[in-house]
């Protein structure tokens, strides 16, 4: 039988604390000059670095319904329907087994 092995992992209090006070926040802009966009009323310090990543915003709904065509469509396929669920089972514990 294999011998349990205990890990102790040291971590500075510091970055516990600034762990557990990581803020996010998250506005919309309309960009009016995409060589510069101004945020305002940010709640953050002077002189704390922060991340900043822009994205453009998507329409989730037509989004979320082209999937669902692609769902339906794939799901139509007869090689889908021949497959059981043991054949799932079979192909996701040979995966994990690193098969």
């Amino acid at each position: 039988m294999p011998r349990k092995q205990s890990i102790t992992i040291a971590l500075d209090a510091n970055l516990i604390s600034q762990l557990e006070t990581m803020e996010t926040y998250k506005t919309y802009i309309t960009i009016e000059n995409p060589d510069r966009v101004v945020l305002s009323n940010l709640p953050f310090q002077v002189g704390q670095r922060v991340e900043i990543i822009v994205l453009p915003e998507y329409n989730r709904t037509a989004i979320s319904q082209k999937l669902k065509a692609l769902f339906k469509k794939t799901q139509a396929l007869s090689e889908v329907s021949e497959i059981t669920d043991a054949d799932i089972e079979t192909e996701i514990n040979a995966y994990r087994n690193g098969k």
